[in-house]
C-alpha cells in the first residue's frame, strides 16, 4: 500500500492512494476510505476524529479455534 501527498500548487495538493487488490476489496475499501476522510474532515474542523472501536484480531483467532475443523474440511472438499 502506498500513500502520497503531492503539492500541485501554492495551496493545492493531490492525495494518491494505491494498493494491491489482495489488500482491500470493495467492502473494506468503503470502510477505510470513509474513516480516512472522516478523520481528515474532523482535523480540518479542529475536532477530534470519532473512530469506531475495533475488535481485536485475537478475538477472531479465538473464534477460528472454536470452529469444527472436521466440518470445515467436509465443506471445503
Amino acid at each position: 500500500m502506498r500513500v502520497s501527498i503531492l503539492r500541485t500548487g501554492e495551496e493545492s495538493y493531490r492525495f494518491v492512494w494505491s494498493f494491491h487488490h489482495i489488500l482491500m476489496d470493495g467492502w473494506c475499501l468503503f470502510l477505510i476510505v470513509g474513516e480516512a476522510f472522516n478523520t481528515y474532515f474532523a482535523i480540518l474542523e479542529d475536532r477530534k476524529p470519532e473512530l469506531v472501536p475495533v475488535t481485536p484480531y485475537s478475538e477472531y483467532i479465538e473464534w477460528l479455534e472454536r470452529q469444527d475443523k472436521a466440518e470445515a474440511e467436509r465443506f471445503w472438499s
